[in-house]
């Protein structure tokens, strides 16, 4: 009989050994998860996550991985905080690249899901394939 007991026990073997990270790596599961049910919700697990990651990477410097578009990504992103400052109207601009913070969510994901088991349970939760 499957338990929530039993699913966190197999879930731990998962989880990043450092402490902080592990709690990162739990709240960005969490933030996951929640995407479909509230988005509020989500977004204070990614912001939790977030901060987790932000004091682990601070106190023990850990190599950081990032998918390959380092270079597209940062010049969209300075483009795009450039460009509010030549807009018509740089009030509007500047709830666009609030949003910029979600670009975010590949560097927390490469660097807190560290095993192919956790990212197929995050995939088979996401799509409620839990058999």
């Amino acid at each position: 009989m499957i338990s929530v007991e039993n699913i966190l026990e197999r879930m731990r073997g998962d989880l990043p050994r450092p402490s902080l990270a592990r709690w990162g790596s739990l709240l960005f599961t969490l933030f996951v998860l929640t995407i479909q049910i509230s988005i509020a919700a989500s977004q204070v697990f990614l912001a939790a996550a977030g901060i987790f990651y932000l004091i682990y990477f601070l106190q023990a410097r850990p190599q950081v991985f990032f998918p390959p578009v380092k270079l597209p990504l940062a010049l969209f992103c300075m483009l795009s905080v450039v460009s509010v400052f030549w807009a018509a109207n740089p009030t509007a601009g500047w709830f666009a690249i609030r949003k910029l913070d979600l670009f975010l969510v590949w560097l927390l994901a490469m660097n807190l899901v560290v095993t192919a088991n956790h990212l197929r349970r995050l995939f088979r939760a996401c799509f409620l394939y839990l058999a």
